[in-house]
């Protein structure tokens, strides 16, 4: 990887430093922020080879991004909320094909079938979720949400999934 990784996972410290501190923020704008950063940050860690430090940071990633959505009661009113908000459920399940991913790359296939599964389930439940409570055009949504599931999907198939 060229570029300066070490000064980019520092500047990400930073950026969570920051964030953790500011109450200039709503919490819940913050904490996708910061969740946002983890990732990125056992993105980079991952391509330095440093795959427990990317597992952990990839794994407080989703469980920030879980908290949130399961404190908002595991639903969102597509009519009320923000694209910010909608989009928690992509970050979410980035998140977790990340998670998936190192897994793989840790050697355990088993961890990281459950994190594909468990991306993919989050998916569909937010689809059918959206659908069953929206009185608006869910179409948009759809078109978002349902490249996303075809993806979780064959990741969490044991036979394709380490090719992908």
């Amino acid at each position: 990887a060229k570029g300066n990784v070490n000064g980019a996972l520092q500047a990400y410290r930073d950026v969570i430093s920051v964030l953790s501190t500011s109450d200039d923020i709503d919490h819940h704008t913050r904490d996708v922020k910061m969740a946002i950063a983890m990732r990125d940050i056992a993105d980079l860690s991952q391509a330095q080879g440093n795959l427990q430090v990317a597992l952990n940071h990839a794994l407080g990633s989703v469980d920030l991004l879980r908290r949130l959505r399961t404190q908002s009661g595991n639903t969102m009113n597509i009519d009320n909320s923000s694209e910010d908000e909608r989009s928690q459920i992509e970050e979410e399940v980035s998140s977790l094909h990340l998670v998936g991913s190192i897994q793989h790359e840790l050697c355990q296939p088993l961890a990281a079938q459950h994190s594909f599964r468990e991306a993919t389930l989050l998916v569909h439940t937010s689809l059918s979720n959206f659908v069953s409570n929206s009185t608006t055009d869910t179409g948009k949504l759809a078109a978002i949400l349902l490249p996303v599931l075809e993806i979780s999907t064959t990741l969490s198939n044991p036979s394709c999934a380490p090719e992908a």
